[in-house]
This record gives C-alpha cells, sequence and structure tokens, in this order.
C-alpha cells in the first residue's frame, strides 16, 4: 500500500569554540526532542503539557488521533512564550524515501529545555546552529516528535519500532524548506549522553541534524535519541 504524507500504511513502522561551548551548556539538562511523548485514549485529559494548563485541549498525532506529553514533560507558560514557537513558515520538512512530508517551523531551546510544541511539523532550533537561510555556513538542527502505543508524529518515518532499525539509508534525498540535502548517517545515542556527544554539536558547513526520539517496540519511556545526518546538495 502506497503511504501518503501523514499516514503510514504499516502501524508499527515507525528510524572547540566559544559556540560549541555555549551549546554544550544549553543541552546540559535535558536531551533534545520529544523525550517522552505518548498517545492517549480519547477522553478528559488531566496532565500537564506544552499546549496549556492541565485541562489544556488535547493535540492531534498525523492520523487526527488525540495526543499529548506524558506528565511533568510540559512546559510553563512562560517558557512557551520564550520558545517562540511556529508550526509552520520554512516550508516543508520532506524524506520521499520514507513518505515523510510535514510542514517545517521553528522553536527556540529554553533554559536547556527543547520540547517541540506540536506533534505534526518538525521545528528548526533556532538558537542551536545556524538558520536555513545560512545553511551552507554550518548545521542546521531540526528537532520532532515520535510517539509510541499507536501514535504518529513526524519521527516516526524515521525508524522501524518493532526493530529500532533505520528507514532513512545513505544517500536518501532531504528537502529542508528550499534545501535538499543527501543523508550521510544515522545513529542513536542515548539521551543522557547526548548533550555531550561533540561530533552532534560540532558546527560543519551544509549539514542538516533530525533529532527525535527512538520509541521502543516493549513501549515504555524512550531512553534514546534517533538521528539522522545528511549533507547540503543545493
Amino acid at each position: 500500500m502506497e503511504s501518503k504524507p501523514g499516514t503510514l500504511s504499516d502501524p508499527a513502522p515507525v528510524r572547540r569554540s566559544k559556540r560549541r561551548t555555549a551549546t554544550a551548556a544549553l543541552l546540559a539538562a535535558v536531551a533534545v526532542a520529544c523525550a517522552l511523548a505518548a498517545l492517549i485514549a480519547a477522553g478528559v485529559i488531566k496532565v500537564p503539557g506544552p499546549f496549556g494548563g492541565p485541562s489544556a485541549p488535547v493535540a492531534t498525532d498525523l492520523n487526527g488521533k488525540p495526543a499529548q506529553l506524558e506528565e511533568g514533560e510540559g512546559l510553563s507558560a512562560a517558557q512557551r512564550e520564550q520558545q517562540k514557537a511556529t508550526a509552520a513558515g520554512l516550508g516543508r520538512l520532506q524524506v520521499p524515501s520514507v513518505g515523510l512530508d510535514v510542514p517545517l517551523g521553528q522553536v527556540n531551546a529554553v533554559g536547556g529545555v527543547l520540547v517541540p510544541p506540536g506533534f505534526t511539523s518538525a521545528y528548526q532550533v533556532r538558537n542551536l546552529g545556524v538558520p536555513l537561510s545560512r545553511a551552507d555556513s554550518g548545521t542546521v538542527y531540526v528537532v520532532m516528535h515520535s510517539l509510541r502505543n499507536g501514535g504518529v508524529g513526524p519521527g516516526n518515518y524515521l525508524f522501524d519500532v518493532s526493530s529500532g532499525a533505520s528507514r532513512v539509508h545513505v544517500g536518501d534525498e532531504v528537502t529542508a524548506g528550499d534545501h535538499r540535502y543527501r543523508v550521510d548517517g544515522t545513529q542513536k545515542v542515548l539521551k543522557s549522553a547526548l548533550s555531550r556527544d561533540r561530533d552532534i554539536w560540532t558546527a560543519a558547513p551544509g549539514r542538516l541534524t533530525l533529532i527525535t526520539c527512538l520509541q521502543r517496540p516493549t513501549g515504555g519511556p524512550s531512553v534514546d535519541n534517533f538521528i539522522v545526518t545528511a549533507q547540503l546538495v543545493s
């Protein structure tokens, strides 16, 4: 069955400078991207999350099903304001080989915390690396949620939950806004080690780094981040 953007045909698929020092300090508090996102059954949700207080409306995943961050993973109202998040505006993030095609917005890391504010977009991080407008001068960082318990976020397209293996391969094309990249590697990194990984946070001209959480086939909180790196083509 052909996959369409925003859906998955298989419910289970779904893979030193001063600046570097500042980046490491910014990320020391938490692992990047979607940490403990999970699908929540329809009904009244009484957990804090990135969309408001305890009685905030539930957001949806890429299949239109209700989803919310787990209790304790949300941000305060002040932090949400500082994120200055936009769910679109930079075009699309596309990986045609796996059917990923979602809006590309922007978000700030705030106080060492980086939580993408929605489950249907990818987000370029403003205060890490370089913006897409200067893609040839450094690394562009893009974060997104993946979900478990049947949920589908952008990150679910990148790996196979049942095996933990990447669905993205070296040589695959990635489009971020007006720029085209070629995948040159994938890896998983313990969340506790992510902020100390110099290879990930070293500026590299023309690099794109996609980060999501790697869900486990047995369910439960994710312990790894999944990383896709690609090199600018045009």
